[in-house]
């Protein structure tokens, strides 16, 4: 079938896989390449090979030999190949992507309605994708086959005993398969570079697509170039046996290490440590075990290694996956703990921002940054959830079933009301007062209570404004019956036939020129189960248009969500201008952590 076809692809991978067990680790790299290549560095490699049934099996086993290779080695001590190291942060990116990419992926519909040019252009990769599979289907298959039934049985005795006319006819007709295979390969091989050409030009004309359903997976090199001065970027990527932790500095600087904590160890600790930090835990059980020792514990686990490298660094950029998706590694402490002293906070230290993936930071700072909205502010809170009669939610139908009673009927009206969600009439205070410290006007710029709805943020014009605000509840998949997407709850309107959730089908159908999207809910930046890095809900914002997303991490206590959300005034504050794409972090409470260790003139 050629070396470019993806089933000859796969069974170099797998060679590749029985060559690294028997210890021959060179020709099994040679096999790993072309898997590689064809995952990693291919436009659209991962839609030729789909992730699913037998071949997802068989893929998985291949990768995660390949990862558990790159840890044993690196816990032992040995010094691990350069090469390796950087395929399996290639190979810890794509596996973040998880189940966030393919939720991002099923809503692309709206995306695809409003872009008719989009439209065509997949049209016609999907067409070509069609073309490509024909030929490369069952009769190739079978005329690869019957030639090499043929090759066998021209080797055996049997065979030489046929009388001369027989022998030829049959060598005829092996010649004759031997070319049909060939041309069908020549057009498997013409197409596929037309189906190629179709997956850049898409990447080209529509690169905010691409990186939605097909991202790059960039090498350590691409990523160091995307880096500012003084910034970092850390890669964690946990394991069934190990976590693997990558650094890569603007300035060169790089580091590899893995440490024996497994998923599920880093999965104990973190919501070990979220119930030591979690306002919604009591606050005896906060008290009862010293958090700022266990995140110190954390940190020499994972950074401890690589603290060498990491000095002098200005802003570290996070990519996490699993686990510490649900934890913010900026509350991590760099020294033991001392009593009677503050925590020494790895945010006094550097700015930290988490990323989705490694990725993303390539989809963010790729492309230049587009002219500055003209107006500050819009926001969205305070939502007025019940109106008169109630409101149902219109996602969470009644159902019925053959069982007898109210137990054989599940009705959301009957569990849950969404009227009896709590208002929140600090946000009000909050988006006030931030519209005050942007010089927004609030009559125009603000909608709150009844007008805060769904409809009026899909109707709002967006593109203008600097920063768009959302102060109400955050709900993750599950937390409220029939939602299975991340969302924000905004007003009712008591029309059961819409529902008042801004879920991520709407976000994806935005159009921000946002340097900040605020997200001051509970949960906004929690990780989703399965592992995800990050919420489908931010990367939703990203995809949208938004430059920096501020998200929680759990639910958040009103007055720290309104300081937090009066931080972003300085972060628009002329003597605090950053590179474009660079993310801080300040605020004006001393609860909260200032962005960097020096104190500034111009910082509260």
């Amino acid at each position: 079938m050629g070396a470019n076809h993806p089933l000859t692809q796969e069974a170099a991978g797998m060679r590749g896989l029985v060559r690294l067990l028997r210890g021959d680790v060179r020709q099994a790299m040679q096999d790993y390449e072309a898997l590689f290549a064809a995952t990693l560095e291919n436009p659209g490699g991962w839609l030729d090979l789909d992730m699913r049934g037998v071949r997802g099996y068989v893929l998985g086993i291949a990768f995660d030999e390949f990862m558990r290779f790159v840890s044993d080695k690196a816990l032992k001590g040995e010094a691990v190949d350069p090469a390796m190291s950087d395929r399996a942060l290639q190979l810890a990116d794509r596996s973040s992507l998880g189940v966030t990419q393919r939720a991002i992926t099923d809503s692309t519909a709206r995306v695809l309605a409003s872009t008719p040019a989009l439209r065509a252009l997949l049209d016609q990769e999907q067409t070509q994708r069609q073309a490509v599979a024909a030929p490369g289907g069952a009769p190739q298959c079978q005329a690869c086959a019957e030639e090499d039934s043929l090759y066998r049985q021209a080797q055996t005795a049997e065979f030489k005993a046929l009388p001369a006319v027989d022998r030829k006819a049959l060598g005829e007709r092996r010649h004759v398969l031997h070319d049909t295979v060939k041309s069908q390969q020549a057009d498997v091989t013409a197409a596929r570079t037309v189906l190629t050409n179709q997956r850049e030009q898409i990447a080209k004309q529509f690169p905010a697509y691409a990186d939605l359903v097909t991202p790059s997976t960039p090498k350590p090199d691409q990523l160091r170039q995307l880096l500012n001065p003084g910034e970092s970027l850390l890669v964690v990527y946990p394991t069934d046996t190990a976590t693997l932790v990558w650094l890569v500095g603007a300035d060169g600087r790089k580091g590899f290490s893995a440490v024996a904590v497994s998923r599920a160890e880093l999965a104990r600790r973190v919501a070990q440590l979220r119930g030591l930090l979690d306002l919604g835990v009591a606050p005896a059980g906060r008290e009862s075990v010293p958090a700022s020792a266990q995140l110190y514990a954390l940190y020499k686990d994972l950074l401890g290694s690589l603290e060498p490298a990491l000095r002098d660094v200005r802003s570290l950029l996070i990519a996490t996956d699993g686990p510490l998706a649900s934890l913010p590694l900026a509350a991590l402490v760099t020294q033991p703990p001392q009593a009677g002293q503050s925590p020494a906070w790895l945010v006094r230290q550097m700015a930290v921002t988490q990323l989705p993936s490694s990725s993303a930071l390539l989809a963010l700072r790729r492309v230049a940054q587009p002219t500055v909205a003209a107006k500050a502010l819009m926001g969205f809170g305070d939502p007025l959830f019940g109106v008169a009669g109630g409101a149902k939610l219109a996602t969470a139908p009644r159902v019925d079933s053959g069982l007898s009673g109210d137990a054989a009927r599940y009705d959301a009206q009957w569990g849950f009301s969404y009227a009896d969600m709590p208002a929140l009439p600090d946000t009000r205070t909050e988006l006030l007062a931030l519209a005050s410290a942007l010089g927004a006007n609030p009559k125009a710029d603000l909608l709150m209570g009844a007008q805060a709805t769904r409809r009026a943020v899909l109707d709002a014009n967006l593109l203008d404004r600097r920063v768009v605000a959302f102060a109400t509840h955050g709900l993750m998949p599950g937390e409220l019956p029939g939602i299975s997407k991340p969302s924000l709850a905004m007003a009712a309107t008591g029309d059961t036939r819409e529902s008042p959730l801004l879920e991520l089908d709407d976000v994806l159908g935005l159009r921000l020129n946002a340097q900040w999207v605020l997200l001051s809910a509970c949960n906004t930046a929690a990780g989703e189960q399965g592992g995800a890095a990050m919420s489908g809900l931010v990367r939703g914002f990203f995809f949208a248009g938004a430059r920096s997303v501020l998200a929680t991490h759990w639910a958040v206590e009103s007055d720290c969500a309104d300081s937090v959300a009066l931080g972003i005034p300085c972060l628009l504050h002329p003597f605090f201008r950053r590179p474009a794409g660079q993310l801080g972090f300040c605020c004006w409470r001393s609860a909260c952590w200032p962005w960097a260790p020096t104190p500034r003139p111009w910082q509260w």
